[in-house]
């Protein structure tokens, strides 16, 4: 009995992990892995949000320790942020904090972290394929389909807690094990769900709703079968709570720094995105098809299936098209599906916004009032909420050719399909592989002696007339490493009057005259730096430039 406990664990768990380590280190190589190289993070990948990502984590790594747990307080001085606002993952930045000690002067976790992405992206697919087809060629073949994601690739050291798609995987599984319990004549109350929704606010509060939503359906179906109305309203309760619980504790929900922003309708995916292969990066998604235009922020809607998963998807819906038409009782199979096809449909109207999008045409734009505006705007990149519709898609491919009569010929579709998969992103794949090595020998402000030097025995660091939000994220690393705070939020979220007026207040001070020797001073337009310069002593103070900014180090005495 222990040897067979032991046997499925190690084709269950550990396989489908070393699957998943293996392709992170055939994408990325073993870069991402050193702790203590963080050029290629700041060099930036696709675009430098991850250098705002590490920001997070070095500012809040230098400062004290305040309430709520994930408070920078060195960030935008006078107000503060939060590591959700940086998506720093916070629940990762305040575990390494606590062991601040033991760490090397320069450490990352990015790259580890992307590194159990990949791991748990594999178990939740063998677990899904498994549900269906308990056999070990079906589910390490549905393991490789679920790790050719275009939109894991694309998210992973993008945005590198968005890499975290193994939460929508466990959550669509929890809900399909709690159609099978209801079959059985039982009524699950899965305590995964909880665990999950705590982990979304700890890591990425946009996966909340995407398990959240899972959560709802099982209760609602459960409510509606069991008429255990109390149990699953006190259930879905707990998990309300519990989640908002772990919001606060880390900040991420119920503080005083307002979340919501513009962008609902403009950050939203475009009707063409699941065939559309174009991104961030100008990478080669596609061997085959062409890339298609696109308008407003629709670039972060980004969702393109893959060649492979398109034809699958043909294959299989041609398929279910022919059960639908034999299948006896209809109405049945509808009343059985009925509610994850709704909420699968307001997921993607959803991720649509009331901006409707093909190729570079505004379709529709349908006016919502301004309260709607804004609380939509918590997750303006709309995009993303279509990640349940997504993997709901790879998942009935996988269902329609297991339930094939002829057993083999599903499998040798599917291992076709994952074929076509990988040769359709073969590009991709090693430009990525490339960009990572390249990106490991970047040369920023982090190795400038001059800056390096200027940082000792400085407070903060204040930038006036910035348009390089690039550079400005890299002077936040800098600021952080050096024990410097910042005047100024690299957050993505978040309004910050009181830091804004005390960051005027002291440029302000500088243009009188009255300048602080512990504040160094910078900015990218020459007019206002000559201002600068004129109001100072020519000797009190040191000029340098660098990577396109202009900075003012008034000189200690």
């Amino acid at each position: 009995m222990k040897q067979e406990k032991i046997t499925i664990f190690l084709r269950e768990y550990i396989l489908p992990s070393m699957i998943g380590i293996l392709f992170f280190f055939m994408v990325y190589g073993m870069t991402p892995l050193d702790v203590t190289n963080d050029a290629w993070i700041m060099a930036g990948y696709d675009e430098s949000d991850l250098t705002q990502h590490y920001a997070g984590w070095v500012l809040f790594r230098s400062a004290d320790w305040s309430f709520p747990l994930g408070m920078i307080e060195s960030m935008a001085d006078g107000t503060g942020t939060m590591l959700t606002f940086t998506d720093s993952i916070p629940i990762a930045a305040i575990f390494f904090k606590a062991i601040d000690f033991l760490l090397p002067e320069t450490f990352q976790y990015f790259g580890w972290y992307i590194l159990i992405c990949f791991l748990l992206q594999a178990i939740a697919g063998y677990k899904i394929v498994q549900r269906k087809v308990d056999k070990p060629e079906w589910c390490y073949v549905g393991v490789l389909l679920f790790l050719l994601s275009p939109i894991l690739l694309e998210r992973s050291f993008r945005h590198t807690a968005l890499g975290s798609h193994w939460f929508v995987l466990f959550a669509l599984l929890i809900y399909l094990k709690s159609r099978d319990a209801r079959k059985a004549g039982k009524e699950l109350f899965s305590v995964g769900y909880v665990i999950l929704n705590v982990l979304t606010v700890l890591i990425h509060p946009y996966f909340l709703p995407m398990v959240m939503i899972f959560t709802a359906l099982t209760a609602w179906e459960n409510m509606l079968q069991f008429k255990s109305w109390i149990k699953n309203g006190v259930y879905l309760l707990i998990n309300v709570v519990l989640a908002y619980g772990a919001g606060w504790l880390v900040g991420a929900l119920g503080w005083d720094i307002e979340s919501a922003r513009f962008g609902y309708g403009y950050f939203s995916m475009n009707l063409n995105a699941i065939i559309n292969p174009l991104s961030l990066g100008g990478y080669e998604w596609s061997k085959f098809l062409p890339q298609l235009p696109q308008i407003h922020g629709n670039y972060d809607g980004f969702n393109y299936l893959g060649v492979g998963v398109l034809l699958l998807a043909l294959v299989t819906i041609i398929l279910g098209v022919k059960k639908w038409f034999v299948c006896a009782d209809k109405k049945q199979w509808l009343k059985d599906n009925i509610y994850l096809i709704l909420a699968l449909v307001f997921l993607t109207v959803f991720s649509v916004t009331n901006v409707v999008t093909w190729n570079d045409k505004e379709l529709l734009n349908i006016p919502i009032p301004d309260w709607l505006y804004w609380k939509a705007g918590i997750f303006r990149a709309s995009g993303r909420i279509f990640y349940p519709v997504y993997y709901v898609i790879f998942t009935y491919i996988i269902y329609q050719l297991a339930q094939m009569q002829r057993v083999k010929v599903g499998l040798t579709i599917l291992i076709v399909g994952v074929l076509l998969q990988f040769v359709d992103l073969s590009a991709v794949l090693k430009e990525k592989h490339v960009m990572m090595d390249e990106n490991s020998r970047f040369v920023s402000l982090l190795d400038d002696e001059v800056l390096t030097e200027a940082a000792r025995g400085r407070a903060k660091v204040t930038l006036s007339a910035v348009s390089d939000i690039v550079e400005m994220r890299r002077i936040a690393v800098w600021a952080g490493k050096n024990g410097m705070k910042t005047s100024y939020t690299v957050a993505n979220s978040g309004i910050y009057p009181k830091a804004d007026a005390l960051m005027g207040e002291e440029i302000a001070a500088l243009e009188s005259g009255n300048y602080d020797e512990s504040i160094i001073y910078a900015t990218q337009d020459l007019d206002v730096f000559t201002k600068w310069m004129n109001a100072l002593e020519e000797d009190s103070f040191t000029k340098y430039y660098y990577n396109d900014y202009y900075y003012l180090i008034p000189n200690l005495e």
